[in-house]
Formats: C-alpha cells, structure tokens, sequence
C-alpha cells in the first residue's frame, strides 16, 4: 500500500507534502471512503492552524486487492475539499476509481513470472502496477537498487527527471531507471496500462555472497578440527566434540580482519555504497551471529537425532523381548508335552489359567519391567509370620 497527500497553498500556487499518519495513526481511513473524507476535513482543520486557510488537498492512494495489480483507489486530480466530493452509502461516489477486473486473470501469470525471476536470483523483488489512461506515477528508486521497468499491456512513457529524458515503452519493452533519484510513469494508451518494477539489491547480493564464502571457510575449518580432535577426545560425544571444535575454529578467526579470511583486496567496495558507509565490523558480528544460529540448529539436530534413534532402539529391542518371550514359553509347552507324552492345547490352557507357577524361572527381567515376585513373597512371608505370632498368643492365653 502506498499513501501520498498533498496540499496547494491557493495564494501562491505552491505544492507542500504531508505525511500520511500526521494527524492519524493508523492507515485503516485510507481503505473506506466516508473515513476519507473526515480525514480530508481533519487535515483542513489542522492546516488552519499552522495559518493555511485556502488550500486544495489531493490524495494518491494505491492498493493490490486480492492479489491483482497495485492500482490507484482515488483520481489523485480531485480535489477533497472541494463542494463536488461527497460521500452517501446511498448513491455511487463518483471520486473513487473502479477496480480493474479485466486484469483479474493476471493473477496467475503474475504468480508464474514472480517464480521464474525469484528462482533465477532471490535477491529480485517484483512490484506490478496497473494505472488508468491519462496519469502518471511518480516514484523514487533507492540507492542500493538496481531497477528495471516492462510492459506487460498498454503503453507507457518514462520521464527520466535527472537525464532530462522521455522514453516510451511498448509490450514487452523494458528500461532500466537510474537509482537515487525520481521518475515518471505516464499511461498514454486508451486502455489501462500495466507494468512491472524488477528490483535487484546488489547491496544485499555482494552481502550474501561474502556471508557464503565465510560459511564455507568456517564449515571447512570447523570439519577438519573435528577430524583432528576425535583422537584426542574420545571419550566426549558427537555433540560436546562438535561444541569444542567449534570454539577451537573461532579463537583462530578471532585473529584476522573479515578481508584476511576472505581474501578481499583491501578497496574492496559493496555495491552502491562508499567506503564510508560500510561497517565491517557490523557486518563480521553479522556473520558470527549467522554462524553461531546455524551451529546451535546442527547441535540440536545432531542430539535429536541421536535421542530419536536410542527411542527407536528401544521400542525394538522391547518388541523383540516380547516375541523372545512368547517364542520360549511355546517352546518350553511343545518339549513339556513330547517328554510327558501330554495334550499340548491342555498345556497352554493351563499355563493360561495358572500363570504364577513357575513364574520365577519362566519371565525375563528388564530394567522396564522389574520384578514382582519378590515383593510378593516377601509380602507373603510377612503375613505368613504375623499369622504364626497371633496363633501362638493365642495358645498361651
């Protein structure tokens, strides 16, 4: 979304801005139409006071609905505070301009072309526009930009306010726009126009391509040190080894500048910055920040890992005693009725309907399962002993 107000002084012509949210914090007014005009004679009241009695306030107002084109919600030509501007939820208010749903099957090419250049270089950001015959857009291009606009439909003309330059631009015409400065986009064709921004931030790009480099260098540092501390420290884990490599790669980093360890000659410039607006030392602790997030996900992966294969090693060996134990108990049953000459079905429905005896020798101890017999004799003796003590008091009264 993008808001721009400004106002003309009526005694001398003169064109001031006003930022959006000067007298309103929240940019929900923009999106309704009756907020909009109590906006407009808000303003109207403040600009009194700061001494501008006769003014005309103009609103530009730019919004994509549902994913379409960026395109304008208001004839930036009207004038707000003039007697024609009304607003009635009974009757059609004239000043707002219709959404172009012509265009609404772009949507899906829109989708498509974004995917193509995001999958060419994820650095590239996509702005579509789409603006009605006769006006223009004024924009501003960053510094740190490199930006380029295309025809998608219609016909545009690009001012190039710095060179002094009118271009036009057909379907499937590009050009790119000097950074750090302003232009124009006119629709001079009879139907809507519609373009697109291709935005590339070299500034960023030089950055991450110096962020890969030191990933790399760290990551192959860090595998060679661990490679050299697994003899010496092999009584630590896979994870305390790695911590401890890792600590040992950076007090060797800690030594050189950001230009030793990447091999960077020392004029070494980003991309639409001067020397003086590069922080190395910002961008270093960047990097170290990065690297140790991305340490403390390996760390963590590696314990999970090693947490989740002992659960699974576990449930098998605890699968694999069940069966051990049914897989002996029938064995036992099948011997037991060769040797006394017995009905086998008798023999489990016996050891089914007397599963104490020979409890002892027959069950598996585990550390999950421990023992219950014990804690049944020894309750069993007690009783037993408390029972002989009452009979013989008993006997002697």
């Amino acid at each position: 979304q993008h808001v721009k107000i400004t106002f003309i002084d009526k005694t001398n012509n003169e064109t001031h801005y006003l930022k959006p949210t000067a007298w309103a914090s929240a940019k929900r007014w923009s999106s309704h139409a009756d907020m909009i005009v109590q906006y407009a004679q808000c303003i109207k009241g403040k600009l009194k006071e700061h001494g501008y009695d006769d003014v005309e306030l103009h609103f530009d107002i730019w919004r994509s609905m549902n994913g379409r084109f960026n395109q304008r919600q208001i004839d930036p030509r009207i004038d707000l505070l003039s007697s024609d501007v009304k607003w009635s939820p009974f009757k059609d208010t004239s000043w707002l301009q219709p959404l172009l749903t012509n265009l609404s099957d772009w949507r899906t090419r829109m989708l498509q072309i974004e995917n193509d250049l995001s999958s060419k270089d994820q650095n590239v950001l996509i702005t579509f526009v789409a603006d009605f015959p006769g006006l223009f857009l004024e924009n501003y291009i960053p510094p740190d930009l490199n930006t380029t606009i295309e025809v998608l439909e219609g016909e545009i003309t690009v001012e190039l306010i710095s060179l002094q330059r009118n271009i036009t631009l057909n379907v499937g015409q590009n050009i790119s726009v000097p950074s750090g400065d302003y232009h124009n986009v006119y629709t001079i064709s009879s139907t809507p126009s519609c373009y697109m921004y291709v935005y590339l931030n070299q500034s960023d790009a030089d950055i991450v391509h110096l962020w890969d480099r030191f990933y790399n260098l760290t990551d192959r540092l860090l595998n060679e040190t661990i490679d050299r501390n697994r003899p010496l420290h092999s009584d630590k884990q896979e994870a305390d080894l790695v911590r401890l490599s890792y600590e040992n790669v950076f007090e060797q980093l800690r030594d050189k500048t950001l230009h030793e360890l990447l091999e960077l000659p020392n004029d070494y410039k980003i991309h639409n910055k001067n020397e003086s607006n590069i922080n190395w030392t910002n961008i270093r602790l960047q990097f170290e920040t990065s690297m140790n997030r991305s340490m403390v996900k390996r760390l963590d992966t590696k314990v999970k890992w090693h947490e989740r294969n002992l659960r699974i090693f576990k449930s098998f060996m605890h699968k694999k005693k069940k069966q051990f134990v049914r897989c002996y108990n029938i064995v036992k049953l099948a011997l037991k009725s060769i040797t006394h000459q017995a009905d086998f079905m008798q023999l489990v429905e016996d050891e089914i309907n007397n599963p104490e005896e020979e409890s002892t020798s027959n069950t598996i101890v585990t550390e999950e399962s421990p023992p219950q017999s014990s804690s049944k004799s020894s309750s069993s003796k007690k009783s037993s002993s408390t029972r002989g003590k009452t009979k013989k008091k008993n006997t002697k009264k």
